[in-house]
């Protein structure tokens, strides 16, 4: 769960859940990259070079193309942490020692919900993942089902009080 605080509100202008990551991605001090999950993930993301960790996840997320949307700030993408001991891999005399590995670990969120505490509004988000050789209409038309599906499921939920 994500939340946005805006200027100087006590509370979140939105929050975010996302649910069902389609891969994690760990990376080690010295960019080895480790990508489970959806096996199209895989062969979108290939081999990945690196020199650290954070070369490592600016390459895995420059090989994904987002479609801009009317949509929340927050749609999906990658959400994880780089670790302390990250600082041993960029300024090795700071932390001498043993790293504890990975020094990075994201999960892709292609399923979000994103709740606007302003206007009272659910967004129900499914990005869609691409590849060639895809229909786009045949893709589109699940994730409108799935969509569909997981808005029908929160309207049963009794309300919160």
């Amino acid at each position: 769960m994500l939340e946005s605080l805006e200027g100087g509100g006590r509370c979140a202008r939105y929050s975010f859940i996302c649910t069902a990551p389609a891969a994690t991605v760990a990376v080690t001090s010295d960019g080895g990259v480790t990508v489970s999950g959806d096996p199209r993930i895989h062969e979108i993301a290939g081999d990945i070079e690196a020199a650290d960790a954070i070369d490592a996840i600016r390459s895995f997320m420059g090989r994904f193309e987002a479609v801009p949307a009317l949509l929340p700030p927050f749609s999906g993408g990658l959400v994880g942490y780089f670790s302390y001991d990250l600082v041993s891999s960029i300024y090795p005399a700071a932390l001498p020692g043993a790293v504890e590995e990975p020094v990075a670990r994201f999960m892709l969120a292609l399923d979000c919900l994103a709740l606007d505490h302003q206007s009272g509004r659910l967004a129900v988000i499914r990005n869609l993942l691409i590849t060639d050789g895809d229909d786009a209409e045949e893709e589109y038309a699940r994730a409108a089902d799935a969509i569909a599906d997981g808005a029908a499921r929160i309207r049963v939920l009794p309300p919160v009080r």
